[in-house]
């Protein structure tokens, strides 16, 4: 799997009740890529972009 795109933030205000959000966040992006690099091969498989993305 080949990462296409990726950016970074920062957040300026640390007081601000965010860090409970982000550390959700991370943990659900860290289990999806684990899903989706289970099933890669099969998803690369597909030729079509949008059906690629609508059956993952």
């Amino acid at each position: 799997m080949q990462v296409v795109s990726s950016y970074g933030a920062e957040i300026k205000n640390k007081n601000i009740p965010i860090r409970h959000t982000l550390s959700l966040y991370r943990e659900a992006v860290r289990c999806l890529t684990e899903i989706y690099e289970t099933v890669w091969t099969e998803l690369s498989m597909i030729d079509q972009i949008k059906r690629r993305f609508n059956e993952a």
